[in-house]
């Protein structure tokens, strides 16, 4: 009976240990095909992130008409656009993002400002946050727009 409180002790630290800010859901969604384009993109995380020691950044995703209904290649084609881009600082007029919509200094949930009259076609969304836990995660979404 004294090792219960010992294992209870243990399976919490490991729940905190394994607490990161990871992305719980979004708006557009996953490899969703959007027909009308959303004003922004909104982010929904596991725990709260430091805004302003994380990155958020939509850009445009170069693929083939035929790439647009294939959610895996268009993740094979995202991901070295978030490797060169993600760390980019002053790359706003390369962004199909207007900068976030959050004042907050910590959140959970991060809104993105879409630029107007975007292109049809595929969208990465990618971010590096900063958590409250002091752990950093990154990762990305691709969605297409097709009206």
């Amino acid at each position: 009976m004294k090792a219960l409180p010992t294992v209870l002790t243990a399976l919490a630290l490991a729940g905190a240990a394994l607490a990161h800010a990871y992305l719980v859901n979004s708006s557009p969604a996953e490899n969703s095909r959007v027909r009308t384009l959303p004003g922004e993109v909104r982010l929904g995380f596991a725990e709260a992130v430091e805004v302003r020691f994380s990155s958020f950044k939509v850009y445009a995703l170069e693929a083939p008409a035929e790439a647009l209904s294939n959610p895996r290649r268009l993740k094979e084609l995202a991901e070295p656009l978030v490797e060169r881009v993600l760390p980019l600082r002053g790359d706003e007029a390369a962004r199909a993002d207007a900068g976030l919509k959050n004042t907050a200094r910590t959140t959970e949930n991060i809104e993105i400002k879409l630029k107007p009259d975007l292109k049809p076609g595929a969208y990465v969304v990618m971010w590096r946050v900063l958590s409250v836990d002091s752990h950093t995660t990154s990762d990305f979404l691709v969605f297409t727009y097709l009206p």
